[in-house]
């Protein structure tokens, strides 16, 4: 079933990760963000309904899209399965009609939901242990962050500077994102920091530090809302 829905799911989306049990699950979710995550139930040392409540209450995917894949398609299982945390199911064996529908069901619904918002407050309170002077003290540390990151960004998109200084430089930023209640820029740095990892080279990522550059801008421009 991992080989099947893997196979699947690299012909229709572009970064695809990989886990053979539900606690190595819970450890990708705490160390990076994810648009949608298929959760396998019956899974050796973590099930997965465990495993999906470790995630929504401790990690960068609390608020993730989470869809079970079980073989008991049974009436009531959709319902049950909710209320332990899911948000939707797909049924073994696996339907690659109905996988591709899942997916673009729940990127329509994030569409919807985020649009043009670039801090989730909630999220960065939430990161920050409830408390909202810290929120705003750890947003400031980035919005600083951004002022050494940006004149690396320039100085890569001249092909000015080694590879291994961008993914330091993104890894850090990375880092402070993981507070500052950012899901989306987060998620762009993740991804470009795993394609230079995998030995993309900078002078082909022209197009995502164009986006990441943007991303930068339009935090900035809304965090006075929040800091004020």
């Amino acid at each position: 079933n991992l080989k099947l829905i893997a196979a699947m799911l690299k012909e229709m989306v572009t970064q695809v990760v990989l886990c053979k049990n539900g606690k190595e699950a819970v450890k990708q979710a705490q160390s990076q963000p994810f648009d949608i995550i298929f959760m396998d139930i019956q899974m050796p040392i973590m099930d997965g309904i465990s495993a999906t409540q470790a995630i929504r209450s401790q990690s960068l995917n609390t608020e993730t899209p989470i869809v079970a894949v079980t073989a008991h398609a049974i009436p009531g299982e959709r319902e049950r399965l909710i209320r332990q945390g899911m948000d939707d199911y797909l049924a073994k064996p696996i339907d690659e009609s109905m996988l591709a529908r899942l997916i673009t069901d729940f990127a329509h619904r994030r569409h919807q939901i985020v649009g043009d918002q670039q801090i989730d407050w909630a999220l960065a309170v939430r990161q920050a242990a409830g408390k909202e002077d810290l929120a705003r003290e750890m947003l400031t540390m980035l919005l600083a962050s951004f002022d050494e990151v940006e004149p690396v960004l320039d100085a890569a998109l001249a092909g000015a500077i080694d590879d291994s200084e961008v993914l330091a430089q993104l890894h850090r930023l990375n880092g402070g994102c993981a507070y500052s209640g950012v899901p989306g820029l987060q998620r762009l740095l993740s991804q470009l920091e795993q394609q230079l990892r995998d030995g993309v080279p900078v002078s082909e990522l022209e197009p995502e530090l164009l986006e990441l550059q943007d991303a930068l801008e339009l935090v900035r421009q809304e965090a006075p809302r929040y800091l004020s």
